[in-house]
């Protein structure tokens, strides 16, 4: 009971329940709890925070907004397996700002819903070092992009690095499905060149199959 107590104790999070900033400034918020990492989420559109982790402090963040306006920032921590309750900051930005409008939450990127699913029915044991390693080869493909000259060059040089990097049938389906997106944004014409455009909109679609790999690997 005592080590309990002790520990709910412990989940206390405070943050200013208020702060004042100027449009285009970063503003520093920041929390007092014996959690060691504060997670911080912008609750309204219009404000940037910078994730926790890329700062020194892992119980501040730095928010900027462009715009006066009200904006929340909601924020928890964790001992343990239990998360404490969250918190919430509201952000002022100029003058006499009106009240913020209801909360709109950010959109989720479909592929990663997608591969999320798959990867969740995945009984294969190495499969977060796999998707991991995927993600890796995904990025390669964003540097190949650039430099290849037709289609059926730049995917003769990702199944290499992918034959390289991965085993026989690994994470088969996840890889499929990204093939499929892969062929809906570059095409499968191996003859066709690839124009400045098309080597965009390749390098972009790598680049997002990479993150959507991280995401649901952590």
């Amino acid at each position: 009971m005592i080590s309990l107590l002790l520990l709910l104790i412990c989940q206390d999070l405070k943050i200013p329940a208020e702060i004042r900033g100027d449009a285009g400034s970063f503003v520093i918020i920041s929390a007092e709890t014996q959690g060691k990492q504060v997670k911080f989420y912008a609750m309204d559109l219009g404000l940037a925070v910078l994730p926790s982790e890329l700062l020194s402090s892992q119980k501040s963040t730095i928010v900027v907004a462009v715009k006066p306006g009200r904006y929340r920032i909601l924020c928890y921590t964790a001992i343990g397996d239990i998360p404490s309750e969250p918190a919430i900051c509201t952000l002022v930005i100029g003058g006499s700002a009106p009240p913020p409008g209801p909360f709109v939450p950010v959109p989720v990127d479909p592929l990663i819903d997608a591969l999320s699913g798959i990867y969740g029915g995945l009984q294969e044991a190495s499969k977060q070092a796999d998707a991991l390693a995927l993600a890796g080869v995904y990025r390669a493909g964003a540097a190949l992009a650039e430099t290849s000259q037709t289609v059926g060059t730049l995917y003769a040089e990702l199944r290499t690095i992918g034959a390289k990097t991965l085993k026989g049938d690994a994470i088969r389906p996840i890889r499929d499905r990204i093939a499929v997106e892969t062929i809906r944004v570059i095409g499968d014409n191996p003859a066709a060149q690839i124009s400045a455009q098309l080597a965009a909109s390749a390098k972009a679609h790598f680049l997002r199959a990479a993150h959507a790999l991280e995401v649901i690997a952590q």
